[in-house]
């Protein structure tokens, strides 16, 4: 099976900004997912900017992934971002008391000023 393109990977600087591109992410593309971040992670970047505002819909498995994420970029000191989660994805973060673990930002612009 060919692997689903769900992420579009620019540079700003030592940054990496990435964009998901799909409107639902669930257990059906974390297999593709972790290993697209992966190769992105393997790099070690500093900072890794991860824009969710395409995003509608995020099942647990996509959180799991969210926090391995943070936890590998973490290993190697890099640090990881949030942006531009929408109204019903931050309120499962709030509740969940998720947004306590991540960097959460509303703008790329607020994201990379910081």
């Amino acid at each position: 099976m060919e692997e689903e393109a769900l992420i579009e990977v620019e540079d700003q600087g030592s940054t990496k900004i990435v964009k998901v591109i799909v409107g639902q992410l669930h257990m059906y593309h974390i297999p593709d997912f972790r290993e697209q971040m992966g190769k992105i992670i393997q790099k070690r970047p500093p900072k890794i900017v991860l824009v969710l505002s395409s995003v509608q819909y995020l099942d647990s498995s996509a959180m799991g992934s969210l926090f391995q994420l943070q936890k590998d970029i973490a290993a190697y000191a890099g640090e990881f971002v949030l942006v531009g989660i929408n109204h019903t994805i931050a309120m499962v973060f709030k509740l969940t008391k998720s947004d306590q673990h991540f960097l959460i930002y509303e703008t790329l612009d607020e994201a990379l000023a910081d």
